[in-house]
């Protein structure tokens, strides 16, 4: 956690020693596939869990940039790079089933359907060349609800307690960029856990999203020198 809060203010306070900066703000929205995982197998005599399966889910949020900016087009390799911060709100969900053994012997099985709704913080370092861009850098979540509907019941149980509030990881990717947009697959991978319990019974889950997003410029600015070396956005 304390990595991560350092990389963050040395990406925004540390001053950049380039002579001309380019400033982007932009909004970005995302397709999240989850593969959210609990240990399977059996937690007690009474309760056992299967694998998960996997869903869908979304994400709106806004991105910060700043780094090198574009100069008059090369040929060859050109490698740029940017430092970014993207906040966003994200719903995805998961399924997954249990068995819950009775007072009289018998099991019963349950489809648990987990609905979370979550705040992302990415960090980035971004490493470019004309269109091509890679992405890597630290992440949090901070989940702010999770429900969970039993079979096919109408009403939604909340299962808030039993996450994580500050799950954290990492996220890597690659993509295209084109003017005033970028598309990208990523990867966000969790390396603590999602989830620490459900019913109060202790049950590590674990999460990883592939994400495909759209981010759009809204709003540039070139800062510093060598002012006829830059390609404008009129």
């Amino acid at each position: 956690m304390r990595f991560i809060i350092a990389i963050i203010v040395f990406v925004f306070c540390f001053p950049c020693s380039l002579k001309a900066k380019l400033y982007e703000v932009g909004l970005n929205l995302s397709y999240i596939h989850s593969d959210i995982t609990p240990q399977e197998g059996s937690i007690n005599d009474e309760v056992f869990f299967r694998d998960g399966r996997s869903s869908s889910g979304f994400s709106i949020g806004m991105q910060y940039s700043k780094g090198q900016p574009r100069n008059q087009n090369k040929r060859g390799w050109d490698p740029k790079y940017w430092w970014t911060l993207e906040g966003s709100f994200a719903g995805a969900g998961c399924n997954f089933s249990t068995a819950f053994t009775l007072r009289n012997g018998l099991r019963t099985l349950q489809n648990l359907n987990f609905t979370f709704y979550r705040l992302d913080f990415t960090p980035k370092f971004v490493l470019g060349s004309k269109k091509m861009r890679f992405y890597v850098g630290p992440a949090i979540s901070r989940i702010i609800y999770a429900g969970v509907r039993i079979d096919q019941e109408s009403s939604v149980r909340s299962a808030t307690s039993g996450f994580t509030g500050f799950p954290a990881g990492y996220e890597a990717g690659f993509g295209l960029a084109f003017n005033r947009m970028q598309i990208s697959v990523r990867t966000l991978r969790y390396l603590t856990n999602y989830g620490n319990s459900y019913r109060g019974i202790g049950l590590p889950i674990k999460n990883n999203d592939i994400r495909i997003v759209l981010a759009f410029t809204l709003k540039e600015k070139h800062k510093g020198s060598y002012w006829d070396s830059i390609d404008w956005d009129k």
